[in-house]
């Protein structure tokens, strides 16, 4: 007998998304309480940085970009709750970005000036792996880390350059030989996985974005307490990067490839 598509069954996508997000929970639970305590942190740093009256140049541009990077904590937070963990560790590559250009343009007013000249609409101011370079250098990390975190911010854009490797994961169920794609969010380990990839590593970046920003543009009277809640955040982040190592780490898949 044949069905017709009015026959077939119609579920709301707002019932789906609520569906997914009760599953979701008890598995992600702590990962999303680190990014909202993350995004909770970012707002302490600008009530300690403003008001003030004509800001360095510097500042004003550093705080654009840490707008942005507040923005994209609070959309990131919003997609994992409800089990669109692709689309949330796109907008996580955008932190990365937003991170390190804060940490490279630090307190450096020609730096900011050419941020805010910047007229070239093919390229962006500086490319991903050199802002993870030069603000590694500003931080005082070992710039050894940067082939690392440029890994990772390739990894992160995987879903946003729609990449094969990440579309063919998920969104497909197999009876047998009968195929279904199923469109929406998902619960599945596959989306808790990505929800875990993508929260330890949003946080991390924008724990040295916020604390770069603290360092050259909030007030000494305040940098004591903020340091210390970034040390504490970044302690928890660690603690659930290591569960998530131990759970899904895996040698390297693409051996010479990157």
């Amino acid at each position: 007998m044949d069905v017709t598509l009015e026959e077939k069954p119609i579920h709301s996508i707002i019932d789906k998304e609520n569906e997914v997000a009760r599953e979701l929970f008890p598995k992600v639970e702590k990962y999303l309480q680190l990014l909202a305590d993350c995004y909770t942190l970012s707002g302490k740093v600008f009530e300690a940085a403003y008001p003030e009256v004509n800001p360095p140049l510097a500042k004003q541009v550093c705080t654009k970009l840490l707008l942005r990077l507040n923005n994209e904590l609070r959309a990131i937070m919003m997609l994992a709750e409800v089990g669109y963990d692709v689309q949330a560790n796109a907008l996580a590559a955008s932190v990365y970005e937003c991170a390190f250009t804060i940490g490279t343009i630090f307190d450096n007013r020609n730096l900011a000036r050419e941020w805010l000249d910047h007229d070239n609409p093919k390229v962006s101011f500086r490319n991903a792996y050199d802002l993870a370079k030069l603000a590694l250098t500003n931080y005082g990390a070992h710039t050894d880390w940067t082939d690392a975190f440029y890994r990772v911010y390739r990894q992160l854009c995987w879903g946003k350059h729609l990449n094969p490797i990440s579309e063919q994961q998920g969104g497909v169920e197999k009876t047998g030989d009968v195929i279904d794609y199923i469109p929406g969010p998902r619960a599945d380990e596959l989306t808790e996985r990505g929800i875990c990839y993508c929260s330890v590593y949003t946080v991390l970046f924008s724990i040295i974005g916020l604390e770069m920003f603290v360092r050259k543009h909030v007030k000494p009277e305040y940098q004591t307490s903020l340091l210390l809640e970034f040390k504490s955040l970044g302690e928890r982040q660690q603690e659930l990067y290591k569960i998530g190592l131990a759970r899904w780490g895996t040698p390297d898949p693409f051996p010479g490839k990157w």
